[in-house]
């Protein structure tokens, strides 16, 4: 989290939370939350994701009770592991299977980790042809909107632009993973002759002995007895003999051959027959008795075809009897019926809730395959007029499992249900195979045993050339493959933005006459993924939990037939719902919000062993921290302080409890302002928050506390010695922290840049006099005495610093250096009779912060230059220069750039002034010019249509390279720099001479040159680099004086500016580039204001 916000008052307090947020959202982020009390309930709201999705899934308005929302499924999600499908909720340590979106391949065997969390009020249900799933607005899945494939939120896919990536093939076992089955005991017999039965009545009759009374003594039953008697059976099984043997005293294993009357043979491992037999059983077949197995067929000759394979798997022949209208087959076997249950007891469900044993998904193609052929064979046809291989059963999840299995091979099948509405009567479920692909691989490797079933396929496939309109291959229209492969192959085909279908794929890589590009639409063929059609539709939950799965390397998993994205970003702990701020103590009575890290929490967590963390975050440890001294303390402000001065590391930390009408906030090393209102207080990280409400502020500095209540704030130190403070008015309004109908903030900064640069200027130039006026405290005998000047920053600071060092050694000549902030501290040769200049628009860089103490303890001078009034480097330097650039909301510094360059020339005129190293005719010339460079600006800001253009036409480049020589070097490196910041494109800055020196190596036709060309003392040495980039067939993008037409015979494209002094065209080259920058990612559909893994204000080190 890297703002924060709070409010006490009589207002909603949700709403302005809410509010204070969203106007932070350009400090970076990727969870929120808010926590309100009341004097009885502290309530906690919070999640990951984006603050607009967030406001819907959360209602904030309803603060009642918590609740957590994720990239979350519904429990019913059925998740394709390696040993087949399970429940989301019921997954325990299974691996899983993913999808390698790069190589277009399924995999088995990720390792995951299952995660939970509360529902929210709404879920949406998706629905391709193949499946459906439920799931929270911001769980993520894959889809192409015909240009790209990009990972998207459910909530902001839309069906008629977007295709969904669903698997079309998953992972076999290649040797599979077979069990091994339990015999069971069969029953041995006396075989019984004419003579032993004779004997046996005798021996009974001499005792006279009723049958009725041996079965009274013994429990063998009269009919059994009175059949051995009889010679009706002429066995005695060996169990009963020995309940009978004392009453007729005869020794029957001396007299009669002991042996299996009917040899079952039971098979130890599963075998292709076997598992054709229990496809077999699951449609067709039902256990009769405890000793018959009962099929039921229209065809006599399927049924004597599972005759033969019962004969040949266990040794037991069968009975088929025609029933007039169908026949029965009959296996009787009492110990074949125990083996079963013993073995593969789901063969016993009732109907309507059938399912294919756990251990048939571990095997091979092949006995999987003869389990489908059983299924098929059992409940499958075929509709010609439908064009349809079709599978109907009343267990949904049989077609689940069936349809799964499908997928092992390729085949894809789309499922329906027919709702009957007879009493008792279960609905019937349909899987229908209705692509000419998959009819080819089904009749292939699974088959019907049916003769005329097969021979249908064949004439449906005989009249049907194109089936597979469910589905693409390929994730891109047609526009977009002739761009990404085809246009260079120079084969004609028509642009349309409709999707290929793979018959129309196939077509193309036929027509081309590129084998490399050849290669590339066949794997799209050959793909495992494919892109569907699919519906949406938002649903009230039907549960009170939802889940996900944190899944290895992939990041994604497949569940209910579609694949499923999960992701994370955080400083501790991954970015979920549990690690969103606010976060709470054990009771549920502190809620804390936290920016910063917490370096010691690990050795606080050790200490609070008794309580108990949902998250893993360095935040959490502080609520339990104050809940575990306020078993020692009287109250919640002697507790905090207590906390608080546990801590180390850089933090700003507000705390709310339950019962307390106040806020206890505190800083160290991580900004926090307070502002003033009427009857109501706030605190945040930054004065955007709240600036809509009060102008009036306090800056807390290192090492204070505040408490905050409605009428009044109160400032002490660690000790609890209160501390008065300054209250700061804002100069600025609250409507510049807003868009003001651009597209984005940056858009807008770039075009606020002539104002911001007449702000800086403003009152400090006397063009008469050639002189720069500063409002320094710094005095002209200091400024003299100085040996050199020591820069420091970072990202875009560092670049405006590297401008500077080229001005104060050409016109102040002063000995300049430029070092980045985080190199600082390892420098060994620090000067202490150096000016040291530290460079941040925020003013809270924590790398920066740290260079300037370390100067400051060698005893260096130090000034400031930023634009944040208040802020933290404004405290630390001993001296501040103000660039007065406004606001910025965008991450990506604009304005704030050409204002330090602006703010930096000033300077630097005015040490020259000082030290008489320039002449009044040159300062009034770069003064004048000065004057007139918001004008200027204005110009290319009003034909930015043709860099619009030109970025469209590099829109597909590899790679962007950027060169520039003497002052136009930093230049190149900000133009890179805010190209890959914002697009996610590669993009390098270079000096002009360093080109030979290994760069060249990269360029090539694919690989646009921006090149710096205005003109100065190296405008030369500039036009010798294009030159030889245009030798390596690299296009060339000159940034150029108007008036240059020299440029326009080497340069592929110009972008001209004003001409204006060598000093200050830099400033006019970085907006066209800004713009270039920012239309380039547009059109990339970037997130421009807060790109991907960046912060406005990076506050850590």
């Amino acid at each position: 989290m890297c703002g924060i916000i709070g409010y006490v008052g009589k207002r909603d307090a949700s709403s302005l939370l809410i509010n204070g947020l969203e106007r932070l959202t350009y400090r970076g982020y990727d969870s929120a939350g808010v926590a309100t009390t009341s004097s009885s309930n502290l309530e906690v709201k919070k999640g990951e994701g984006k603050m607009k999705d967030l406001k819907e899934e959360l209602d904030f308005d309803d603060m009642e009770g918590k609740t957590g929302v994720g990239h979350c499924l519904h429990p019913d999600t059925e998740v394709c592991t390696s040993s087949g499908l399970t429940k989301i909720n019921k997954i325990d340590g299974e691996e899983v299977v993913s999808a390698d979106l790069d190589e277009l391949k399924t995999k088995n065997g990720r390792e995951q980790k299952l995660t939970k969390h509360k529902s929210p009020k709404y879920l949406y249900k998706i629905s391709t042809s193949f499946s459906e799933f439920k799931c929270t607005g911001r769980h993520r899945v894959f889809v192409s909107n015909g240009d790209k494939v990009k990972e998207k939120r459910v909530q902001e896919i839309r069906k008629d632009d977007d295709l969904i990536a669903v698997p079309k093939k998953l992972p076999h076992n290649p040797k599979g993973n077979e069990i091994e089955f339990e015999d069971v005991y069969i029953e041995r017999h006396y075989k019984i002759d004419d003579d032993l039965s004779k004997e046996l009545r005798k021996k009974r009759e001499e005792k006279n002995l009723t049958r009725a009374e041996i079965e009274e003594r013994t429990g063998v039953k009269i009919n059994y007895i009175q059949r051995i008697e009889n010679r009706t059976r002429n066995s005695f099984e060996e169990k009963r003999w020995e309940k009978v043997k004392d009453i007729y005293t005869i020794d029957l294993k001396d007299r009669a051959e002991l042996t299996y009357t009917n040899p079952t043979k039971f098979p130890n491992k599963p075998s292709k027959e076997l598992l054709q037999i229990i496809g077999y059983h699951l449609g067709d077949g039902y256990f009769a008795s405890d000793r018959n197995i009962r099929y039921k067929d229209e065809r006599e000759s399927i049924l004597e075809e599972y005759k033969k394979l019962y004969r040949k798997t266990f040794n037991v022949d069968g009975k088929i009897y025609d029933r007039g209208n169908h026949s029965n087959l009959c296996i009787y076997s009492k110990f074949l019926v125990d083996w079963f249950e013993k073995n593969i007891p789901t063969l016993f469900y009732k109907t309507g809730n059938e399912e294919i044993p756990n251990f048939a998904f571990k095997l091979n193609k092949e006995k999987t395959a003869a389990l489908l052929r059983g299924l098929f064979d059992a409940e499958g046809s075929v509709g010609v007029n439908a064009r349809t291989i079709n599978f109907r059963v009343t267990s949904k999840k049989l077609v689940d499992q069936t349809q799964y299995l499908l997928f092992k091979f390729g085949i894809l099948s789309t499922k329906s249900k027919n709702i009957r509405n007879q009493e008792n009567w279960n609905n019937v479920h349909n899987l229908q195979i209705n692509d000419l692909k998959s009819m080819k691989k089904f009749k292939k490797l699974i088959g019907f045993s049916a003769k005329d079933k097969m021979e249908k396929i064949d004439e449906i496939m005989e009249k049907s050339k194109n089936l597979n309109f469910k589905y693409f291959s390929c994730p891109y229209n047609l526009n977009s493959l002739i761009k990404k492969h085809i246009k260079e192959t120079k084969t004609t085909l028509t642009p349309k933005n409709s999707f290929c279908t793979d018959l129309r794929l196939n077509n193309i890589r036929e027509k081309v006459n590129n084998e490399f590009v050849k290669e590339k639409l066949s794997k799209y063929l050959k793909s495992d993924i494919i892109w569907a059609r699919f519906d949406i539709e938002k649903i009230e939950s039907d549960t009170d939990y939802v889940y996900d799965l944190e899944v290895e390397e992939d990041h994604n998993f497949i569940g209910d037939l579609a694949i499923q994205h999960n992701s994370r970003w955080a400083t501790h702990g991954e970015v979920n719902d549990k690690n969103a701020h606010p976060h709470t103590d054990c009771k549920n009575e502190l809620a804390v919000v936290h920016n910063g890290i917490i370096e010691n929490y690990e050795s606080i967590k050790q200490k609070l062993s008794s309580h108990e963390f949902s998250s893993e975050t360095d935040t959490e440890v502080i609520p339990h921290l104050i809940e575990e001294k306020l078993k020692e303390k009287n109250s919640f402000q002697d507790a905090f302080l207590d906390a608080i001065n546990e801590l180390n590391g850089s933090f700003a930390v507000a705390a709310a409890k339950e019962g307390e009408d106040r806020l206890l906030v505190a800083r160290n090393k991580s900004p926090l302002v307070i502002g003033l209102g009427d009857g109501e207080n706030f605190v945040a990280s930054d004065i955007p928050a709240f600036l809509e409400h009060t102008d009036k502020v306090i800056v807390l500095e290192d090492g204070e506390i505040g408490e905050i209540t409605q009428e009044e704030i109160n400032v002490m130190d660690l000790d609890g010695e209160a501390i008065d403070k300054e209250v700061k008015k804002v100069d600025w309004e609250a409507e510049e922290a807003e868009k003001g109908g651009f597209e984005h903030y940056m858009l807008k900064e770039i075009y606020e840049q002539p104002n911001a640069i007449r702000q800086t200027i403003t009152g400090r130039i006397n063009q008469l006099e050639g002189e720069v006026e500063l409002k320094t405290n710094l005095s002209q005998r200091e400024l003299r005495e100085i040996d050199g000047i020591q820069l420091i920053g970072c990202g875009t600071s560092y670049h405006a610093g590297l401008f500077a060092k080229y001005l104060f050694e050409e016109i102040a000549e002063i000995p300049a250096e430029i070092t980045y902030s985080s190199e600082y501290r390892y420098k060994n040769n620090i000067k202490d009779n150096y000016l040291t200049i530290a460079i941040t628009q925020s003013g809270e860089t924590a790398d920066t912060l740290g260079a300037l103490r370390e100067a400051k303890s060698i005893g260096s001078k130090t000034l400031a230059v930023t634009n944040v009034l208040g802020s933290t480097v404004t405290r630390e330097a001993k001296h501040t220069l103000y660039i007065k650039a406004g606001p910025e909301i965008g991450v990506a510094a604009s304005k704030t750039f050409t204002s330090q360059m602006t703010t930096l020339i000033l300077l630097a005129i005015y040490l020259a002034n000082i030290k008489d190293t320039i002449n009044k005719e040159e300062a009034k010339k770069i003064l004048g010019e000065l004057k007139d460079l918001p004008g200027k600006i204005q110009s290319i800001l009003d034909n930015s249509d043709e860099i619009e253009k030109l970025s469209k036409e590099y829109l597909d480049s590899s790679a962007y390279f950027f060169i520039g020589r003497h002052v136009n070097y930093p230049v190149a490196l900000e133009g890179a720099l805010k190209l890959k910041e914002i697009s996610y494109k590669h993009a390098e800055g270079f000096p002009g001479g360093e080109l030979k020196h290994g760069p060249l190596a990269l360029v090539n036709e694919k690989t646009p040159v921006f090149a710096l060309a205005t003109k100065g003392k190296t405008y030369e040495k500039i036009l010798s680099n294009i030159k030889e980039v245009e030798a390596r067939d690299s296009p060339v993008i000159a940034v150029a004086n108007k008036e240059d037409e020299e440029i326009d015979k080497y340069a592929t494209e110009t972008l001209k500016i004003p001409p204006t002094h060598s000093y200050l065209s830099p400033i006019l080259s970085t907006v066209a580039l800004q713009l270039f920058a920012y239309y380039t990612a547009n059109k990339l559909n970037r997130s421009i204001d807060t790109p991907q893994h960046l912060a406005k204000a990076v506050s850590v080190e």
